[in-house]
């Protein structure tokens, strides 16, 4: 009978380190999308609107008047809803080990990114159409389409709203787990900040019908700083400096001296990138040891 105290399969650690490498990048893809999201929408999509159509028909009036711009635009908004999705399921992955329970939520809350994929599907494709045919249609008979364009868009706005509860739920979540432990303190702060607003914004949409656009474009601007953070200060260790020296009891080293970091036996030290998934190797093998298969707590 095999010992209890064997750990993990191998490929379980593996499995942890692709993650945990895979994730930083993945951050910063998500971001430079959200970017170019509010970027080509400040640019172009509303510079391009022509006034003729009430505000709340702005979107059908540019994709009229300008549909290429538009459904440039909102490709990245589709992509948004795909990275933020794939981000939640690679951070549930990584923080298995550490908060299990909670990584769960968090690696679930991904699915929800699929309802907001599916409404920015459905603005790519039902916009421009409704309004070349709007544009295309008879005086008499424009009435029936801004019906067809408004029941449209409450359905899309719908998807987005609820899609992005969960969504941001589970950013919060991120934010919390990883509080002074894995992000720098700032990044964690912002994309915590980030998926509040989210909330608040979803919230309120769905009890009471009122769209908060600023609030939405603040908490977009602070996930795509969270996002980058996490990406480009994290790299692969995903600690400060001053944590990390504390924890290996070890000055932290000098970045300009060119030369890798010795041990105490004269070893180097091993690369960042394959030290952030160690970290997690020692707490994955106390949660699988057990022969009941229970985890740690949360």
């Amino acid at each position: 009978m095999p010992s209890s105290d064997a750990g993990p399969p191998l490929t379980t650690v593996d499995n942890a380190r692709q993650w945990a490498r895979f994730l930083p990048r993945w951050a910063l893809l998500t971001a430079l999308a959200y970017l170019g999201l509010m970027v080509l929408f400040i640019t172009l999509v509303l510079p391009a609107s022509s006034g003729s159509l009430p505000e709340e028909l702005l979107e059908l009036d540019v994709a009229g008047t300008a549909p290429g711009p538009y459904r440039l635009a909102v490709v990245f908004d589709v992509l948004s809803w795909l990275g933020i999705g794939v981000l939640l399921l690679a951070w549930g992955a990584v923080l298995r080990s550490r908060a299990p329970l909670r990584a769960t939520f968090i690696a679930a809350s991904s699915a929800a990114a699929l309802i907001g994929f599916l409404g920015a599907c459905l603005r790519l494709s039902a916009t421009p159409e409704l309004a070349s045919r709007y544009l295309a249609a008879p005086a008499g008979d424009r009435g029936m389409l801004l019906e067809a364009y408004r029941e449209s868009l409450n359905l899309i706005n719908v998807t987005f709203s609820a899609g992005g509860l969960v969504v941001d739920a589970g950013l919060l979540l991120v934010a919390i787990v990883t509080w002074r432990a894995i992000l720098p303190r700032w990044a964690g702060l912002l994309i915590g900040l980030g998926a509040a607003l989210g909330i608040a914004k979803a919230a309120v949409l769905l009890v009471a019908g009122v769209d908060l656009g600023p609030v939405a474009l603040l908490g977009a601007a602070l996930l795509i700083a969270g996002f980058t953070g996490t990406a480009v200060l994290s790299g692969g260790d995903w600690q400060p400096a001053r944590t990390r020296a504390r924890r290996s009891g070890r000055p932290p080293s000098s970045r300009s001296s060119g030369r890798r970091e010795q041990g105490a036996a004269g070893q180097p030290v091993p690369s960042r990138r394959s030290r952030v998934a160690d970290r997690y190797a020692p707490a994955m093998r106390t949660n699988m040891s057990s022969s009941t298969g229970t985890w740690s707590g949360p």
